[in-house]
């Protein structure tokens, strides 16, 4: 073979080279563009799903009371925790309100929701002469408003719920807000054999076994306001 064609040989392998180079290197430039194009379609549709969730801090101008307002979705807080929030609610604004025209549905559906064992604690103040719809009747009210509802840190089955009580008798505030700290303990126990009426009230079964109330913090009345009220139960 002549060195001429031997010359021939090395520049056209070497044109050859010089194409695989470059079509490797435009395949490649390909494949990163078409990851940069995904990507962005990508965020591009998680956009819209990421937002700021603002917290606004309430104070209350007269006991200093602090509230936190919050906004949920189901992207921020389980579907289970929302139940055991919206139970444990219930639960205490029916248990602790007294309003003479739903105090019988009151009773039926703490009663729906409670440990048998423990019923009695708030079945009894029902009882006799000095039971409170007797003290009470159709002219003092106890209103409940619910402040703040968060499961236990140590118990998944036990909410804390902070709640103001407000005792008003013929339109004149006899016991002052007062701000109540409840701690309950729950389970869920379906009844597959219950009534109609018993599943349509408490669907789920939940049921509350241990339930205590303490005060957190107490306002006064005046004096007039304290005698308007005298005669309602505690």
């Amino acid at each position: 073979m002549s060195i001429f064609s031997k010359g021939a040989d090395w520049e056209a392998t070497r044109l050859s080279d010089l194409v695989k180079s470059r079509n490797l290197a435009w395949t490649f430039a390909g494949m990163m563009g078409l990851c940069l194009v995904v990507a962005l379609i990508a965020l591009a549709m998680l956009t819209p799903l990421r937002r700021t969730v603002p917290y606004l801090v309430k104070q209350d101008a007269q006991t200093g009371n602090i509230e936190v307002l919050q906004a949920f979705d189901n992207r921020v807080i389980g579907n289970q925790e929302l139940l055991n929030k919206y139970w444990a609610r219930r639960y205490v604004v029916s248990r602790e309100q007294y309003n003479w025209y739903l105090v019988a549905n009151d009773y039926d559906s703490v009663a729906a929701m409670t440990d048998p064992a423990i019923f009695n604690e708030y079945g009894s103040q029902f009882v006799g002469d000095k039971g409170l719809d007797k003290l009470f009747g159709d002219f003092t009210e106890r209103r409940i408003k619910i402040l703040s509802v968060a499961p236990s840190p140590t118990n998944a089955q036990q909410m804390v719920v902070r709640f103001e009580r407000t005792t008003v008798s013929k339109g004149n505030v006899v016991e002052a807000p007062t701000v109540f700290v409840a701690n309950m303990t729950f389970r869920y126990n379906p009844n597959a054999y219950a009534s109609e009426s018993e599943l349509i009230r408490n669907p789920m079964g939940y049921q509350v076994f241990s339930y205590r109330r303490d005060v957190e913090s107490q306002g006064t009345v005046t004096p007039r306001a304290q005698a308007a009220g005298q005669g309602g139960g505690a």
